[in-house]
């Protein structure tokens, strides 16, 4: 279908424009819009790149864009002996409490099931026999595996690991997949890549080692690994509602002060504070609502973004017009900032950022043309015309704004004001820097020596040496990882630390 377009109209050029944007994002794709779409550079469409990186549990990550990879909502995997985790597989697991069945004729672990074994497994080999009449391959203590060293010699002895023909050698049934293992090769698997935050796999078809006994600890240090991961990727349960009632009563604030933008429940500034207060009610329509750290955070930058637009009309409106032309303006950063309630890119802050400051502009731009000496001005003098228009121009069209912009701006507008005997309460000291909120971009997880991760936050690099909980030196100085700690690659995917210098 083919659109005429006046050639002379740009907004109309802008809306039809189907020339591909192609501009990198910050998460580092390539941006999928067109012209018309991001309206013209200013605001870009949302990375809809796949990210299909494994997220800590091993699962694939379904969110579009690596940015911001969100909890896992797969049902989670984990199980004993007494029964099987019914949370989500981004919740950390409850450690179970029943007493742990390891034990044989040898020995007997006496702690709960949850917990690391105060026992190793047996290493004496089973007598019991097969239905066939031969001896066990497995060890005590363990189910037997159900191949027989004479019966089903080929198939058991086929090689893997490499111990497989030996006279002396020992199996191992994995119950969550069936798959009969040689001992000695497979402890050597276990054992490896010990510090690496992830869950223990079958070495020949991946499935997650849950329900096999004799590698249970490995197991529940796992679990304890990943759990602490999620803790601090997504925040525990009584730290999220602590933040959550703390932007509750932010809101509230807000929308209970004296300010005449919240007295018009209607316009757009007030329904955008309704809808997030809405976000983080405990319960909406009879059901809970959970919430994670993550998502609380990018509530938190919705709120400072609305913030400093409340800010910019309560100087000088006290509510915004509908017949401003900034009001034209604010309606768009808040359908760019609306877009969800609870989600928010690192690319759609800096966008706001600076439309943000563009709308302070325009808003002082509106106050000069309001005063009385505004229009006999620009009929009389021909300076102040021009200087008008070319502020219009900027504050009000569809070119990307920029740093550069704003301080070319202001200096107009401060020029003009002072032609026309006006005020301008700009404060240069204002700075439009709105918190990140999907936590960290690749490069800002390390890990102790035992392998327990920890983030270093700003710009990634280490400055500071602290303690991890089990005791390990953790960080480093002058932007210098301690040599004894490591990139966590396995959390996010990263090759390199956020911090462009060397790693330590």
């Amino acid at each position: 279908m083919h659109v005429k377009v006046n050639v002379g109209d740009p907004k109309l050029l802008l809306k039809y424009c189907s020339k591909p944007c192609n501009i990198i994002l910050k998460c580092k794709h390539k941006c999928s819009g067109t012209c018309s779409e991001c309206i013209q550079c200013r605001f870009h469409k949302r990375c809809a790149e796949k990210c299909a990186q494994p997220l800590v549990c091993n699962h694939e990550c379904v969110t579009p864009c690596r940015e911001s990879c969100k909890p896992c909502t797969r049902t989670c995997e984990m199980r004993c002996a007494h029964s099987k985790c019914k949370k989500k597989c981004g919740a950390p697991c409850t450690p179970c409490k029943q007493m742990c069945e390891r034990q044989c004729k040898h020995l007997k672990c006496t702690c709960p099931c949850g917990l690391i074994c105060d026992v190793e497994p047996c290493t004496q080999r089973c007598t019991k026999l097969l239905k066939c009449g031969h001896v066990c391959v497995g060890f005590c203590g363990d189910p037997c595996p159900p191949l027989c060293r004479t019966c089903d010699y080929e198939k058991l002895t086929e090689i893997f690991f490499g111990n497989e023909g030996e006279e002396d050698a020992v199996f191992v049934l994995l119950k969550d997949c069936g798959h009969v293992l040689e001992s000695t090769g497979l402890e050597s698997w276990m054992n490896e890549a010990q510090d690496l935050i992830q869950f223990k796999r079958c070495p020949k078809c991946s499935t997650n080692i849950t329900t096999t006994q004799r590698f249970s600890d490995f197991v529940k240090r796992s679990i304890q690994d990943v759990s602490n991961a999620k803790w601090m990727t997504y925040g525990t349960h009584e730290d999220n509602e602590e933040f959550r009632g703390r932007l509750r009563r932010t809101l509230h604030l807000s929308i209970n002060s004296r300010n005449p933008i919240f007295e018009d429940k209607s316009n757009t500034l007030s329904r955008a504070f309704s809808k997030l207060l809405k976000r983080l009610e405990p319960e909406r329509e009879r059901r809970s609502q959970p919430i994670n750290k993550i998502e609380l955070k990018a509530i938190e930058s919705k709120i400072q973004v609305l913030s400093y637009i409340v800010n910019c009309f309560k100087r000088e409106y006290n509510t915004p017009k509908n017949d401003d032309p900034s009001t034209l303006l604010l309606n768009l950063i808040l359908d760019i900032l609306m877009r969800s309630e609870d989600h928010i890119t690192n690319q759609e802050i800096d966008d706001l950022e600076l439309e943000i400051k563009r709308l302070q502009k325009a808003v002082q731009f509106d106050l000069i043309r309001k005063s009385s000496a505004f229009i006999p001005a620009c009929k009389s003098n021909e300076e102040v015309k021009a200087l008008s228009l070319d502020i219009e121009t900027v504050v009000f069209g569809h070119k990307k704004y920029s740093d550069d912009l704003d301080r070319t701006l202001l200096t107009q507008l401060k020029e003009l004001a002072l032609k026309l005997e006006c005020s301008l309460s700009i404060n240069e000291e204002d700075r439009v820097q709105i918190v990140k909120a999907m936590g960290f971009p690749r490069g800002h997880w390390y890990k102790c020596p035992n392998g327990h991760p920890y983030c270093i936050a700003d710009c990634g690099g280490a400055m500071e040496e602290s303690k991890c909980f089990c005791g390990e030196a953790i960080g480093g100085t002058r932007h210098r990882l301690l040599g004894t700690n490591q990139l966590a690659t396995e959390m996010d995917g990263a090759t390199s630390s956020a911090w462009p210098g060397p790693l330590h």
